[in-house]
């Protein structure tokens, strides 16, 4: 399995599909329509602001759970979801986060892959729709 990963750029506010991850130096290159005059429409993101001490970060890197939703959406971290099961009222949007080498779902600390994937749904991420998570 090879991990896929999406990076939320900060300042621009917008999600790009990772292409590459350069180690090296803090990078990813993503594909961008706004770059189609560019050869094959790519660009390279920094992820931190270049600083001496304690650099900022321009961009989040997000990893995929490997998990799709009933509707076949991948699933990744920070999406926020909704279980939706047969004749149940769904829950309350959860937040899917990483924590220990695992993907966790909401402040209960549900294991995501103990979840079966036809009663998952997302409903947005905490990056573009942060409203869809209740406070507290």
């Amino acid at each position: 399995m090879i991990p896929k990963f999406k990076v939320w750029h900060i300042k621009e506010k917008r999600m790009f599909d990772v292409r590459r991850i350069n180690f090296n130096d803090e990078s990813v290159i993503v594909y961008d329509q706004g770059f189609l005059n560019r050869p094959n429409g790519v660009r390279k993101i920094q992820l931190f602001e270049p600083g001496r001490h304690n650099p900022a970060m321009k961009a989040i890197l997000i990893q995929s759970t490997n998990l799709k939703d009933k509707n076949g959406v991948e699933i990744f971290e920070g999406d926020i979801i909704k279980v939706v099961a047969p004749n149940c009222r769904p829950s309350d949007p959860m937040l899917v986060f990483k924590k220990d080498g695992a993907f966790w779902l909401g402040s209960s600390y549900r294991l995501l892959c103990g979840e079966r994937s036809e009663t998952l749904e997302v409903i947005g991420n905490i990056h573009e729709n942060p409203n869809l998570i209740k406070e507290g």
